[in-house]
């Protein structure tokens, strides 16, 4: 595992300029949200009792905010620019991993370039394929999920105690997206190599305790 991660730390080092290219991409991207987060969300706080609210005062204001969401004009232009920017990010992702998937490819076979724009033009249509399946995937409890969270939701402004019962939704679902996402990208690794997908997968389910270990390390 520490060969793997002084490999990895290696990777690093030689495709420097697409470390910086993605921290000026997250960074823009945490700006303008917290921004937006800011704009939006730090006026409705202000409106919070003080002193600390009694039950009715915390209900009132509750009711408050919930007629604020529904019917202010602003709060619905708030909520379309951020759909939009969360749009223009999905659509945006999958380019940006195809192009280093590609040079990690490239770096692995020996050769020295900047290969993250070709891998951007030649999988990012691949790699965009791989997502939606993941999206959907993803999506695809909240059928079950999102019913149940919403009544640990709404038992919750009563006691924040019953907040503690959809923490075990919450996680399942979460363990859930990892699992879905590191098969797709061995997937991925496997069509960007030409080694073949499904062989791809197949190194990933044999070697998944390496994995996990690694993410863990690296988290």
């Amino acid at each position: 595992m520490r060969t793997y991660i002084a490999n990895g730390w290696k990777s690093v080092k030689d495709q420097f300029y697409v470390i910086i290219i993605l921290f000026l991409y997250q960074l823009l991207w945490g700006y303008f949200l917290y921004r937006l987060v800011e704009s939006a969300v730090v006026p409705l706080l202000m409106r919070y009792p003080d002193p600390p609210p009694n039950q009715l005062s915390q209900a009132l204001y509750y009711i408050e905010a919930q007629m604020g969401l529904s019917e202010n004009s602003t709060v619905h232009a708030y909520l379309w620019i951020l759909l939009g920017i969360g749009v223009f990010r999905m659509l945006l992702t999958p380019f940006i991993q195809a192009g280093i998937l590609y040079g990690l490819q490239q770096e692995y076979k020996g050769l020295r370039g900047l290969f993250f724009f070709q891998g951007m033009r030649r999988y990012g249509k691949s790699i965009f394929i791989f997502h939606i399946v993941e999206w959907i995937l993803l999506a695809a409890p909240a059928y079950w999920l999102l019913p149940r969270l919403y009544h640990v939701l709404i038992s919750g402004l009563q006691s924040q105690l019953l907040f503690l019962n959809g923490v075990p939704y919450v996680v399942a679902w979460l363990l859930y997206g990892y699992i879905v996402h590191q098969l797709l990208l061995y997937m991925q690794f496997g069509k960007i190599s030409g080694s073949g997908m499904v062989s791809s997968l197949w190194i990933g389910i044999c070697n998944s305790l390496p994995i996990i270990g690694i993410s863990i390390c690296l988290e």
